[in-house]
């Protein structure tokens, strides 16, 4: 888990801080450098060179960052309550109220994320709220699934079945005996589901979909790389592989979590 964390915080400590390290913004612009290499150990005048506009690519990628972590932990913060909320209710209440509610997590999810995603941006339009809402819309389900098998499972269990022969309401049990033995998968679902809203979000802003042109984002950054791969290689690298290491650190710190949070596997390991 030490190295995820490293690798997220450092992440989260550059967009937090994007504009006290870097007041001068992501769209100054050096025109007499423009598609200047790297030079990091030279002048170090711009270390991870420019862009076609001479805007310094790692000014842009700090400020990048803000965006793409902003859109990933917003969604997930209002998909998961809203699945895990769905997933409660279908599990514990069964029967019609079940069927109803899985069949219409069954029908969205029939439905590729990515495509999904695209048609709700395409309605709203752009901008980072509608890509909060489109990514939050298409990742609920998921969640909702997961915590109403576990709900299931966990309503069946001796310590539920004791507090119904003492007479607990369904509220005192819901939320002091599922609730608490559904948030552990739900909690490791969605750190992994924070690496795929910010790879979503790449995606959307890599195809126009996203947030305004005006706004930096690694997405947007790599399709303005996109033409420059065989003679300005730097510009679309270093956003990709931003997005990789971040997505690399959440990922790690989920395996962390699943070990840790899971007694099975703590006996194992």
């Amino acid at each position: 888990m030490a190295s995820g964390l490293v690798l997220l915080g450092a992440v989260l400590a550059c967009a937090v801080f994007a504009r006290d390290l870097l007041p001068q913004g992501p769209d100054r612009m050096d025109l007499a450098r423009h598609l200047a290499a790297p030079d990091a150990f030279t002048t170090g005048r711009h270390w991870l060179g420019t862009d076609a506009l001479g805007r310094d690519v790692l000014v842009r990628l700090i400020y990048g960052a803000r965006i793409s972590l902003l859109v990933g932990f917003v969604s997930v913060a209002i998909a998961a309550p809203i699945g895990i909320l769905f997933g409660l209710v279908a599990g514990y209440v069964g029967g019609a109220v079940d069927h109803a509610l899985m069949g219409m997590v069954d029908v969205q999810l029939a439905i590729p994320t990515i495509l999904l995603a695209i048609s709700v941006v395409t309605v709203l339009g752009p901008g980072v709220v509608n890509v909060i809402a489109s990514l939050s819309i298409a990742g609920w389900p998921t969640y909702a699934r997961l915590v109403r098998s576990e709900t299931v499972v966990a309503i069946h269990r001796d310590y539920v079945e004791a507090a119904r022969a003492v007479g607990a309401g369904h509220p005192r049990i819901v939320l002091r005996h599922v609730l608490p033995n559904v948030l552990t998968p739900a909690l490791v679902f969605a750190t992994f589901a924070l690496a795929d809203m910010i790879v979503l979000e790449a995606t959307l802003s890599f195809l126009g979909l996203g947030v305004p042109a005006r706004v930096v984002t690694w997405g947007s950054m790599l399709n303005d790389g996109r033409q420059y791969l065989a003679t300005a290689w730097w510009i679309g690298l270093f956003p990709g592989l931003a997005i990789f290491l971040t997505v690399l650190g959440i990922n790690l710190i989920g395996d962390a979590l699943r070990d840790r949070l899971d007694p099975r596997l703590r006996n194992i390991l």
